[in-house]
């Protein structure tokens, strides 16, 4: 109680003072309050509430000033409490039903004070910069994250609520997709009301947050790592058709992010091997799927010197397929011979020096092969 009243007085100093380190030593004592008080909370409900009021608190006073810093320490401690709350509390053994609903709550008051609220704030500034004052970056800080925090904050918000209420709940892995296509659905709903509100800052990082829930959602609505696969690739290529109709950096990014995890995935299963390595298995028809998928968004990639790369990647990993399909025979080296053939007879109509130079190693690799064995 006297903490509370403490915090309480040292918030309203801060905003009579215009005080900014104030506001933030009354949310870091505020938060850090469970630290030091409780070593098992007693009460859930005590603490979600003490917790998300102190939380409120502090995203008022960002409201009304535009106090980055105090911002920033505030989803950390808050994040921070609730991650140490939901350890000691399965410390204690058996969470009741009652208990696991007031703890989603608090995740969910979070998820909106932390991942949407910065960003309404960002909105309303731009709308009404005299009304909503947003202080002035200087220094080192000038063009960092730091600058435009509600970015960021709308990205991990949801990441952080998904992986702590995966910690609440015993769910099944296709409920748990479900759940997670849900919630992509609802935050590209907001990309868009976003872009046609004309924040092209919210669009983008609700757009990439839909991303990577949806990402995240096929790895619990499939057990097979060949349809996860097949699914992160199909939904990197609809991102790239998506921002070739309306371009997006930040999404377009995303989709390259995606394609860079594939390829790495499926050079790491094309080395490891293991499972039927015909061509007409499910295995090798995934490989073939995602090559024609990655081929297809280079297409849709505006830049000429990262659809170029893609096809270079392909190339490679159709390459390395190869060797999977055909086993030891030498039928492996007559496909990679084609392959680069195919790839320098391409060239010669499509101007692409990397594409041909990867022809030509494909070809040199062949014959060192050939003349290994």
């Amino acid at each position: 109680t006297l903490m509370t009243g403490v915090t309480a007085l040292s918030f309203a100093l801060s905003l009579r003072q215009a005080d900014v380190v104030l506001a933030i030593i009354a949310t870091a004592g505020g938060l850090g309050t469970p630290f030091l008080l409780l070593e098992t909370p007693s009460s859930i409900l005590w603490l979600v509430v003490y917790t998300s009021l102190i939380a409120a608190c502090a995203i008022a006073i960002f409201f009304e000033k535009g106090w980055r810093s105090l911002l920033l320490v505030t989803v950390i401690g808050g994040w921070s409490v609730m991650t140490y709350a939901w350890s000691e509390i399965v410390s204690i053994g058996f969470v009741p039903l009652a208990d696991r609903t007031i703890y989603q709550l608090g995740v969910v008051f979070c998820l909106a004070a932390f991942g949407f609220a910065p960003s309404l704030r960002e909105f309303l500034s731009r709308r009404a910069p005299d009304r909503w004052v947003t202080p002035t970056v200087r220094g080192a800080f000038t063009g960092t994250p730091f600058a435009k925090p509600a970015v960021l904050l709308a990205v991990a918000a949801p990441l952080i609520s998904l992986a702590l209420s995966h910690q609440i709940w015993d769910l099944s892995g296709p409920t748990w997709g479900a759940i997670e296509v849900i919630a992509a659905t609802g935050y590209w709903a907001i990309h868009l009301f976003s872009k046609a509100a004309g924040d092209e800052d919210a669009a983008s990082s609700h757009g990439v947050a839909a991303g990577l829930v949806l990402a995240v959602s096929w790895f619990h609505l499939f057990e097979s790592d060949s349809a996860r696969l097949l699914a992160l690739a199909a939904e990197a290529t609809a991102i790239h058709v998506a921002t070739y109709v309306t371009p997006n950096r930040a999404i377009r990014a995303l989709g390259h992010s995606l394609f860079s995890v594939i390829a790495a995935w499926m050079a790491v299963r094309l080395l490891e091997g293991g499972g039927d390595p015909s061509l007409v298995s499910g295995r090798s028809l995934t490989h073939i799927g995602v090559l024609l998928l990655a081929l297809g968004s280079s297409v849709a990639v505006r830049s000429s010197a990262m659809a170029s790369a893609y096809r270079v990647v392909v190339a490679l990993l159709l390459g390395a397929a190869w060797f999977s399909f055909f086993g030891d025979g030498s039928n492996r080296f007559l496909a990679v011979s084609l392959q680069a053939a195919a790839l320098i007879l391409w060239t010669q109509y499509h101007a692409d020096a990397a594409v041909r130079t990867t022809g030509h190693a494909l070809f040199g690799v062949a014959l060192l092969a050939i003349e290994w064995r």
